[in-house]
């Protein structure tokens, strides 16, 4: 049993940033392998009980209010120290001390994170958009990955909304594969604000293409970042497993629509020519 007799102490967490669908799930199954991490997969509950608010999928995510960014201001010392002990007591369970955490979400969510744990390390990983559309399509109904009745999707065109760059473009979305496009260019652009103004010492970004193509090479970068001791059996795990699993799409050009919901994001990253 987790027995906390004063505050509880995380070894630096870290916390992979990703939009949904970009590899994020697989790089985090990796370090989960080394002997010093815990791995959380999208322990939503975790979130929740400690702050209601980060809910935005289940029935009671709008009688929690959930929401889809959050902020420093949503911080409290009592609600921290419950998420705080939740995590260290991840960690307490398995032996392993060094949390490696990720829930796409919280790629609008940096700024609250940063305030609740002051000490985190951030491992960014950033996937070509349209792959990133064709995959989201390609989830399963049942999974709702947009919120029970849409509640999720309901936040992002509401995000959207409150900014001029991006308050004409829910409306274009009519399709899955649209919606997921407009999601990454929001998910990507919120982290990247933030993110950028971080001392080096606490970022690491990656792309899926590299982690892909030089898998070893990757690991062994994110492990040095983190203060992770090098793991031949995570190299082994990383070879074995960091492969493509579906068609690369490298395009020259973009329709009207998703031109306008994230041509110049594509350009910038180097995705679009």
């Amino acid at each position: 049993m987790c027995r906390l007799g004063r505050d509880p102490v995380l070894q630096r967490p870290i916390f992979i940033v990703g939009c949904g669908r970009s590899g994020t799930t697989i790089l985090g199954e990796t370090l989960a392998v080394h002997t010093s991490v815990t791995y959380l997969n999208e322990h939503r509950e975790l979130w929740a009980d400690a702050y209601p608010a980060t809910d935005v999928w289940s029935e009671s995510a709008r009688g929690r209010a959930g929401r889809l960014d959050l902020t420093e201001s949503a911080c409290t010392p009592r609600r921290n120290r419950r998420l705080t002990t939740h995590f260290y007591c991840e960690t307490f369970a398995t032996g392993r001390p060094r949390l490696v955490e990720k829930l796409p979400i919280n790629s609008f969510r940096l700024p609250f994170i940063d305030a609740v744990f002051p000490d985190a390390l951030f491992v960014h990983l950033l996937r070509n958009g349209l792959e990133v559309a064709r995959s989201t399509e390609r989830m399963p109904v049942e999974n709702q990955w947009y919120g029970h009745d849409d509640y999720k999707w309901k936040l992002l065109e509401e995000y959207a909304g409150r900014s001029e760059r991006y308050r004409d473009l829910p409306v274009l979305c009519d399709t899955v594969r649209q919606r997921g496009l407009l999601e990454w260019r929001l998910s990507v652009e919120t982290a990247v604000e933030f993110l950028d103004a971080l001392p080096a010492e606490r970022l690491i970004s990656l792309t899926y293409e590299e982690l892909l193509d030089r898998p070893v090479e990757i690991v062994r970068r994110i492990e040095e970042f983190a203060d992770l001791a090098p793991s031949k059996t995570v190299h082994s795990f990383a070879t074995a497993n960091l492969q493509r699993r579906s068609p690369k799409i490298d395009v020259t050009h973009l329709s009207d629509v998703e031109e306008r919901l994230a041509g110049e994001l594509m350009r910038r990253l180097g995705y679009l020519r």
